[in-house]
């Protein structure tokens, strides 16, 4: 495995990237200098991160060549075959490691892995959406169930806590971010995966919550 600065990179996400281009396009690190924690997005693609102006101007004559608005959103070819193809391809760590870590069954389940009590709007119908959506972080489709998913617990977040619609936004990201990361895993192909799959899980719910309440990606 490569390393930049102490940075340790994640495997492959496809068959036809490196290590370095996996932690890239993972948006973990600036695709300029890969330190890590990048503050700025390519306003164009909204794929890649840069720490500043100057990394992201060095960058541009290579990643000119692949940037294209809206790199995230679907495409009109995302839901046939092709797009489910390419989709297993370009995130099969992701998806291996959804298939082997499914989402606890019942409530208790998710109290009992992530270690706490989960909050009070977090009730059975939620749970089952909840469990819908983390079975879709693996499938093509996952950004539109995932946005269905952010504007129902907006909306209960208006209506039923108080008009608190962006604190259950961010209460109901941690929860799913925390069930990813909360398996218990011993090889370290497993971390590797469980890693990519949260950088993703993350990423997509960011963009496809845009514009929901004020939460911006």
């Amino acid at each position: 495995k490569d390393k930049k600065d102490g940075v340790q990179l994640i495997p492959l996400l496809r068959m036809d990237q490196g290590p370095k281009d996996a932690i890239v396009e993972s948006g973990i690190v600036c695709a300029q200098c890969l330190k890590v924690s990048p503050k700025h997005r390519c306003s164009r693609c909204k794929s890649l991160t840069y720490c500043d102006r100057e990394c992201q101007s060095s960058h541009w004559k290579q990643h000119k060549k692949v940037c294209r608005p809206n790199k995230l959103k679907p495409r009109a070819d995302d839901y046939g075959r092709q797009g489910r193809k390419r989709y297993c391809e370009e995130n099969g760590a992701a998806i291996m490691f959804i298939r082997d870590h499914p989402y606890p069954d019942t409530i208790e389940g998710v109290q009992s892995l992530i270690g706490q009590r989960t909050p009070s709007f977090y009730t059975e119908a939620i749970h089952k959406e909840f469990a819908k959506v983390y079975e879709y972080v693996s499938k093509n489709t996952f950004k539109v169930y995932g946005r269905e998913l952010g504007i129902l617990l907006y909306e209960h977040g208006e209506t039923n806590q108080n008009g608190n619609g962006m604190d259950l936004l961010h209460s109901s990201l941690h929860i799913l971010l925390k069930v990813l990361t909360s398996h218990p895993l011993i090889a370290q192909k497993d971390r590797d995966q469980c890693l990519i799959a949260e950088s993703m899980a993350r990423q997509t719910l960011d963009f496809a919550w845009d514009g929901i309440g004020n939460w911006t990606c």
